[in-house]
């Protein structure tokens, strides 16, 4: 979505429209969910994952950015914590043009699909 369109349905964009390049950066020192393994006769146990841990990046208007990798490296992990939509306990900054964007925000200037995994049979 152009930051014009953006800006138009949201009034804390309009006074980043007159600059020419808008970049969306990210400094993300960790992303951690909990899981609870629940036993019947023994104590539950609580395990905590670590799935992002020193993730920094920038991507500028304009320009192409390819996010790559190996399936279960985290690429949809770390698109999940840029739009701010993740319920797992995020350590870092999400920013545009340096200003810190919280979650409804970031929820009103961009758009998320999430990933649909696609079952062909023959």
């Amino acid at each position: 979505v152009p930051l014009d369109s953006a800006s138009s349905h949201c009034p804390e964009m309009q006074s980043s429209t007159s600059v020419q390049s808008t970049v969306l950066s990210w400094d993300i020192q960790s992303l951690t969910v909990t899981t609870t393994k629940r036993f019947l006769l023994k104590r539950d146990v609580v395990h905590r994952h670590t799935l992002l841990q020193n993730v920094q990046g920038y991507a500028k208007s304009g320009s192409l950015l390819a996010i790559m990798g190996p399936s279960g490296a985290g690429k949809t992990t770390l698109l999940a914590a840029l739009s701010l939509r993740v319920t797992a306990d995020m350590l870092g900054e999400v920013m545009i043009n340096g200003t810190p964007v919280d979650k409804d925000l970031m929820m009103r200037i961009s758009g998320y699909v999430p990933q649909q995994d696609l079952a062909v049979s023959c």
